[in-house]
């Protein structure tokens, strides 16, 4: 079975990888010129071995979006909704067996009103994705996809239209929650370490935004307080992305900033 990626970014590279590793054909387009095709097959090889997959699919690259076949589409470009409607927008005649978002901030109908909603989680391995298809008739292509997934122990939660669905939505009003306990009521890093290490089996909340990337939990937050104003954006986001601490993409934390807001408080 063939499949259209567009966007090989973080999440991207990861969903191709996949694919690839089980035996697909997988088509990737991208605006960029040239390829990271090591940092690809970095991927493929991890997940292969991860998922016991003994099949090596094959890739095509394209950086012109006309080249795309007419196959099964899943988009992964970044979390801004008008570079999404317009990437559907060139696609939606050509594309006849389902075309899938992975928004993670979005409702896909605010795309398109044929676009459905297949959600991985960064990392891939995880084993969750959720699922917002409309039409009662699945096309064969989501059967093979899901089936496929399935397979490889991954969970399918079906989800309903709303921004965040389910994963998101519960996160970034937990991380939400964290940074105006921190910015508003003046509580420090290491007391809600030492909450989270007690009552919720040392979970690292700071990691996971690393993890996330800090510029994507940006477009995140922005795009869930839009439709949710109780949702707090935390100030330390944007004083992150201005010194350029992104996460683990560059190897920065924003724990490391918010320390350094302690130590000045104590001069």
């Amino acid at each position: 079975m063939e499949i259209n990626i567009i966007g090989c970014g973080v999440m991207g590279r990861q969903i191709a990888g996949l694919f690839i590793a089980g035996g697909f054909t997988v088509h990737i387009f991208d605006i960029i010129d040239i390829l990271d095709i090591e940092l690809l097959k970095k991927n493929v090889n991890l997940l292969g071995r991860i998922y016991k997959l003994g099949g090596l699919g094959k890739y095509t690259y394209t950086n012109q979006i006309e080249n795309l076949n007419d196959c099964f589409t899943i988009e992964c470009v970044v979390e801004d909704l008008e570079t999404k409607k317009e990437i559907y927008g060139e696609l939606r005649a050509k594309i006849t067996k389902g075309y899938f978002s992975n928004t993670s901030s979005f409702s896909t109908n605010e795309i398109g009103g044929l676009v459905g909603g297949l959600h991985f989680f960064n990392p891939i391995t995880l084993n969750i994705v959720e699922l917002y298809f409309t039409k009662e008739e699945r096309p064969v292509e989501l059967k093979i996809i899901l089936d496929f997934l399935l397979k490889l122990g991954f969970n399918i939660i079906n989800a309903e239209d709303n921004r965040g669905y389910v994963g998101n939505y519960l996160l970034f009003h937990e991380i939400s929650a964290v940074f105006k306990l921190i910015e508003k009521y003046n509580y420090t890093p290491d007391a809600i370490k030492c909450i989270y290490e007690k009552f919720y089996n040392k979970r690292d909340i700071f990691r996971i935004i690393d993890i996330i990337g800090v510029d994507v939990a940006a477009c995140i937050f922005r795009n869930l307080h839009e439709d949710d104003d109780t949702m707090y954006i935390p100030q330390i986001i944007d004083k992150a992305l201005a010194r350029n601490i992104l996460g683990e993409k560059n190897g920065t934390t924003i724990y490391s900033l918010l320390q350094q807001n302690e130590n000045r408080k104590l001069l």
